[in-house]
């Protein structure tokens, strides 16, 4: 009974998750992607299985300064423990966006 509650629990959050039209995306200690919403893939027009695993700067979908600055950000928001939250320009498809970050520890 709690095992089903807990599965039921966790769909519930994957659902709510996948179907938020932002782009929802968890990355690792190590920048490395782990998982990511159904917007994450549509504005970046990929695929589940070529953005899993891979850092900003293995995508290829963002101009290549911005990436190492990303990827950066990440890294240190990991070593110092303090969460990054700003508005940033990213390119994507020869289009320019002003995208609200947050990049949680």
């Amino acid at each position: 009974m709690a095992e089903r509650a807990l599965n039921d629990q966790f769909e519930f959050m994957r659902a709510l998750v996948n179907e938020t039209p932002h782009p929802i995306y968890v990355r690792d200690r190590n920048g490395l992607l782990q998982t990511c919403n159904d917007s994450y893939l549509q504005v970046f027009d990929v695929k589940r299985e070529e953005v899993i695993g891979k850092s900003v700067n293995q995508m290829s979908m963002a101009l290549a300064s911005e990436a190492a600055q990303y990827h950066a950000d990440y890294l240190r928001v990991v070593a110092e423990g303090n969460p990054l939250i700003l508005d940033r320009s990213l390119h994507i498809h020869d289009k320019k966006l002003t995208i609200y970050h947050w990049i949680l520890p």
